[in-house]
Formats: structure tokens, C-alpha cells, sequence
């Protein structure tokens, strides 16, 4: 995973649907147990097409708090081009795909 050929249009998916993930909350980088998650652009649509948007929102909320930790490890110094991934979303190409978009990382999994 690698490739940034589907970020724009996963990106137009979901333009007016936002997910900070943080409901139980931040660990890192903020170190915040008292931060709230959200979801930005829910409507009361249940389709299985709003449902699969819900869920490409929720992983790249996921994929832009990792960029977040990501951010925090460069401006202190630190260098992170590589991400091992592993354990049950390492199953998930879509998981992988849209990490990789997000964070501009080469995403390995590991055997």
C-alpha cells in the first residue's frame, strides 16, 4: 500500500461527513482521557450507501489521528516513513489503503 490513486475520490465520498474518533478519548498524542469524539454530516439516512460512507469516515478519522501522532513524532525530531501494520486491521485493504493516503507512509504488514 502506497499508491495515492483513490484519495480524491474517497475523499469527495465523504467531504460533508467528518469523524474525530477520539469517544473514549485521546491517547496519543494529546494524552487527554477527556477529549470527545464526534461525527460531523450525520443525517438520519440508514441505506447500506450512507452506512459505507459513515464507515469510510470513521477510518480515515482513524488514518488522520495517526497522521496526528505522525506529526508529533516529526516535530520532535523523529522520522517515520514506514508503518508495520498487524493484528485485525492489517486484514482490512480499505484500513491499509486509506492510512497509507492520509499519512503519505509505505504500510507494511507483518507474517
Amino acid at each position: 500500500w502506497g499508491s495515492k490513486e483513490g484519495l480524491d475520490a474517497s475523499a469527495f465520498l465523504t467531504n460533508d461527513l467528518h469523524v474525530i474518533p477520539d469517544f473514549h478519548g485521546n491517547r496519543s498524542p494529546l494524552a487527554n482521557p477527556k477529549t470527545k469524539g464526534m461525527i460531523y454530516g450525520l443525517t438520519l439516512s440508514s441505506d447500506a450507501d450512507d452506512l459505507a460512507r459513515i464507515y469510510l469516515a470513521t477510518l480515515q478519522g482513524i488514518a488522520h489521528g495517526t497522521r496526528h501522532i505522525l506529526d508529533s513524532l516529526t516535530a520532535s525530531g523523529h522520522s517515520v516513513n514506514t508503518i508495520f501494520a498487524c493484528g485485525g486491521d492489517a486484514r482490512n485493504s480499505l484500513f491499509l489503503q486509506v492510512h497509507a493516503d492520509v499519512t503519505g507512509a509505505l504500510l507494511k504488514k507483518t507474517e
